[in-house]
């Protein structure tokens, strides 16, 4: 699982195209990002949801994510991994001049 975890990260910060996971998820996947507050800040479900993230990370250049902690939950046929990372990137909104460094 961890594995999988970093492909699927070092695929998400190349932007990869939605046919590169397929190997790795299937349409029966979710992915839910929380912040350290345990708030919502991403979520996508399945390859449609997949899709749509990645259409809209064209701001966001050199990424880097960075796995800090790791903990698997097998629940029947399902595995939830609880993971810790560190995203860093370069942004630039289109046409802006000037860029930033995200963490």
């Amino acid at each position: 699982m961890r594995d999988l975890i970093l492909t699927f990260w070092r695929l998400n910060a190349e932007k990869a195209p939605v046919s590169d996971f397929v190997p790795i998820i299937d349409d029966d996947f979710a992915l839910v990002a929380v912040n350290a507050n345990g708030e919502e800040v991403v979520r996508f479900d399945g390859l449609r949801g997949l899709e749509e993230h990645q259409a809209g990370k064209e701001v966001y250049f050199d990424q880097r994510f960075t796995l800090r902690s790791f903990v698997c939950e097998l629940q029947r046929d399902q595995a939830i991994a609880k993971t810790t990372g560190l995203w860093e990137c370069t942004h630039r909104e289109p046409g802006g001049a000037t860029s930033e460094t995200l963490k």
